[in-house]
């Protein structure tokens, strides 16, 4: 089990400048696509080539061994200058699709599932059991996760070496109309918002790398007459964040809760107008304990400000940066008192939802000069924060006394920074 171990490859010709170019295609166990290139034709020598030897992003199209469709999408083609002619040396593409009809149209009625490889995801279910479990279930789709036969070595993997590896498959089962193409796009729009509300609780940032259509109407996809296969790849960064370091935060029956309240929450309002998913973003970022403690007070000052700044924006306008926290931690009902006493700078700042200014300051400007302990003090509170402030964007205040430890949310008890 390596990052680089080959879960899939395939072979395929493609056209570049009407040249046909040879190559093979692998996925790999840690979510990225290689290309490597069999057999290239000669080019002419051509200014552009020789002064860059770069081809712009581009769409190439080809055919796979087995006689389907593919396309590299965004691809970068890299040439090599010889005497007298020119080669392709590498191709580069971050998503490629791989199919036999996009266009056929599947009615409404008709049922598809969709099979998601992923990466860094955990299996929360009772007593660890490595049963497939639903995880989200709605009107007209359901998403459910199997992990993989070694996942606990998987996700030990991932802990030491800060390395992504496939640890679960989703499965999605939707029942909307569109063709091949259009049922693959709406399941990952689904598919991004329940890995995000996951990575949240879990400390990493799942992603996938590999999606296939599997069934159409409860018949598997090789069985049927017409052409149906889809497939793609794609390169995926995990963001290891805390590397699964968090304690019990929700677990059995309580994910599932978890991920159904706040999947509901999660609209396009909270996710994109609020920017939330890049504030979860920040969050990773500040949780990656191989980076300087500056850095990580940086990238929660950075998540807590953009989200305060698009409240300001979009409900009611504050004048400073004091005065957007202080109305976001309003607007959200945040407790800040026990983290300001654990702070290691509030008597230097103004304000008890502020408590973390003196530190700030010093990381985005260069002024003041706290100590190391007061940094580390300043974070633990700050980020303790933060996760509140997102927990109470995604939950309802109500219903928090449903979770466990996610309903407090202490500095010390939630992750282990060793």
């Amino acid at each position: 089990m390596k990052p680089s171990t080959k879960v899939e490859s395939l072979e395929a010709q493609i056209e570049i400048e009407d040249k046909t170019v040879d190559i093979e295609i692998s996925i790999t166990e840690g979510g990225k696509i290689e290309i490597d290139v069999i057999h290239s034709p000669k080019f002419e020598p051509s200014p552009e080539i020789i002064e860059g030897k770069l081809q712009d992003k581009g769409t190439l199209e080809g055919t796979t061994s087995d006689g389907e469709k593919i396309k590299l999408l965004n691809a970068i083609t890299t040439f090599s200058l010889k005497i007298g002619y020119v080669k392709i040396a590498q191709i580069s593409s971050p998503k490629i699709e791989i199919y036999q009809n996009e266009d056929k149209n599947i009615e409404k009625g008709t049922g598809v599932k969709i099979k998601f490889d992923v990466l860094c995801l955990k299996h929360f279910h009772p007593h660890n059991v490595r049963d497939e479990i639903t995880l989200l279930s709605q009107s007209d789709w359901k998403i459910s996760a199997s992990p993989l036969s070694d996942l606990d070595d998987r996700i030990e993997f991932v802990k030491s070496y800060k390395s992504p590896l496939r640890t679960i498959e989703l499965n999605i089962a939707q029942d909307i109309p569109g063709d091949s193409s259009h049922q693959m796009d709406e399941a990952e729009k689904k598919v991004d918002k329940l890995l995000e509300l996951a990575g949240f609780v879990q400390g990493v940032g799942p992603s996938y790398v590999r999606a296939e259509l599997t069934s159409i109407d409860g018949d598997p996809v090789e069985s049927r007459d017409e052409d149906v296969r889809y497939k793609k790849y794609y390169t995926e960064s995990c963001n290891i964040g805390g590397g699964f370091k968090f304690g019990k935060i929700v677990w059995g029956d309580e994910y599932q809760e978890y991920l159904e309240e706040a999947y509901d929450s999660y609209d396009n309002e909270v996710r994109n107008d609020l920017r939330l998913n890049m504030v979860i973003g920040y969050y990773w970022d500040a949780l990656n304990i191989t980076r300087p403690i500056e850095g990580r007070i940086l990238s929660v000052c950075s998540a807590i400000e953009l989200l305060s700044q698009r409240y300001s924006d979009l409900y009611e306008t504050q004048s400073g940066t004091q005065e957007k926290i202080e109305y976001l931690i309003d607007e959200l009902d945040v407790e800040t008192a026990d983290l300001a006493n654990l702070s290691g700078t509030f008597a230097k700042s103004p304000s008890q939802d502020y408590f973390y200014q003196y530190s700030r300051i010093y990381v985005v400007h260069g002024d003041n000069n706290p100590s190391q302990e007061e940094l580390r003090d300043d974070f633990f509170a700050a980020l303790t924060l933060l996760q509140r402030i997102i927990r109470n964007q995604l939950l309802k205040q109500s219903k928090l006394d449903v979770y466990d430890t996610l309903s407090e949310l202490g500095p010390i008890d939630v992750i282990d920074f060793d």
